[in-house]
């Protein structure tokens, strides 16, 4: 457990040192990154459901074995998955 990451796992390093997002995972998280876009704004700009959006959000998190999408973004960066 990561006491500077609020508690949260940090993932297998192994794990995370492979790139584990996919191609639309990335851009729903840059969104969020970059943008600060709501699953909601980017439901609407990408012509998904909110639902799906919110799957991607928890997919990631799960990647990253965080609970919280910030985090997640954080880990994306330091491990180079995602460029901000």
């Amino acid at each position: 457990m990561c006491i500077s990451c609020g508690g949260q796992n940090r993932g297998d390093s192994s794990t995370l040192q492979k790139d584990p997002l996919s191609p639309r995972q990335k851009e729903v998280l840059t969104l969020i990154a970059i943008e600060g876009k709501t699953e909601k704004e980017i439901a609407r700009q990408l012509g998904l459901s909110k639902e799906t959006v919110d799957d991607y959000t928890r997919i990631i998190r799960q990647k990253y074995s965080v609970t919280k999408t910030v985090v997640a973004v954080a880990q994306a960066v330091k491990h180079g998955h995602i460029n901000v």
